[in-house]
């Protein structure tokens, strides 16, 4: 999971990959998700 976290570039491949049979709706909500559960990881990261 390290990997993914730290090379951006492979983390967004990798969503596109994920989410290449996906509505827009579907797309857009695990977007946010996944943005939300990064922010909440880099907070406990720095605190």
């Amino acid at each position: 999971m390290l990997p993914l976290l730290a090379n951006p570039f492979t983390t967004v491949a990798l969503f596109l990959w994920l989410a290449g049979e996906m509505n827009f709706s579907e797309w857009n909500r695990q977007a946010l998700k996944a943005s939300f559960y990064f922010y909440v990881f880099a907070i406990m990261m720095v605190a």
